[in-house]
């Protein structure tokens, strides 16, 4: 290691952590939920004010990687067609579902299929009226990892994405990578693929507890990009140059749809749209 080459230390070195432009420092935990909540707040309040001017407009709520891999691209060209507007709720794919039931939602959607979400209302306590809920399989997508964009690893075996979730490897060296700490990043709102990926990675070992949090999707993609020596999973669809995404074994996942009773007819078009021409999954 050479002088213009220090090592990079992780998120607890604060003095050399990323700053907030204004602010007092770096603050992973409490901005980006705070951020969430204002950003939920607004969609809420903008919901009330579409719905009162335009009453063809589409709640859509439930998973962010299904919203944003499926329902986002076409919103523009669907409202451009149609002269209906998508109106979008994100939160998880278990509580859109539940505003669904409760009548909050038009249609929820996420990477959980109904049996999947059944289970988790029994867990809860909650009740949902779920032979009222229909199932619509929109597209496949997929998960990916992410890494600190300066990381040199470009590939990740699955024995080896075991020993780093679990705990076990905790230094890049051990995977091919710098002498650098490992920092697993893990979404604490993301229920969809962190199901999925550990279902297809861990075998029924534990995510390790000595993680970073993340809030949300782009939360995760965020301090992956902040933090030296991070990794976390995410949706295909939130990759963008900030971060690197190091080959994996495959993970496929299934972007899935929930109504309530029978579609109206403006929750059909948008059905009938999507299905038809399907323009997510394409990666």
């Amino acid at each position: 290691m050479t002088a213009a080459q220090p090592h990079r230390q992780g998120l607890k070195d604060k003095k050399n952590a990323p700053r907030w432009i204004g602010g007092g420092g770096w603050r992973p935990r409490a901005w980006p939920l705070a951020g969430l909540l204002s950003l939920t707040f607004m969609l809420v309040l903008a919901a009330g004010r579409v719905q009162a001017e335009d009453e063809r407009a589409i709640r859509v709520g439930g998973g962010g990687a299904s919203i944003t891999t499926t329902f986002m691209p076409i919103a523009s060209d669907f409202r451009n067609r149609t002269g209906i507007l998508l109106i979008f709720l994100p939160s998880n794919p278990f509580r859109g579902l539940f505003s669904l039931d409760a009548g909050g939602l038009d249609i929820a959607t996420g990477l959980l299929p109904l049996d999947k979400l059944r289970e988790e209302a029994k867990r809860e306590g909650k009740d949902i009226d779920f032979g009222q809920i229909k199932q619509f399989v929109l597209a496949q997508s997929s998960i990916v990892v992410f890494t600190d964009p300066a990381n040199p690893v470009k590939a990740l075996s699955r024995t080896q994405l075991q020993g780093i979730f679990s705990g076990r490897i905790t230094n890049w060296k051990e995977v091919g990578g710098e002498d650098q700490e490992l920092v697993v990043v893990w979404g604490k709102n993301t229920p969809g693929i962190n199901f999925l990926f550990t279902q297809a990675i861990m075998d029924g070992q534990p995510v390790l507890r000595n993680r970073e949090d993340a809030y949300s999707y782009t939360d995760i993609r965020f301090k992956v990009h902040n933090i030296p020596g991070a990794i976390g999973i995410d949706a295909v669809g939130f990759k963008d140059q900030s971060v690197r995404v190091p080959a994996i074994p495959n993970i496929g996942c299934t972007i899935y749809a929930f109504v309530k009773g029978e579609p109206n007819p403006t929750v059909q078009q948008l059905l009938d749209y999507l299905l038809h021409k399907k323009p997510a999954g394409k990666q």
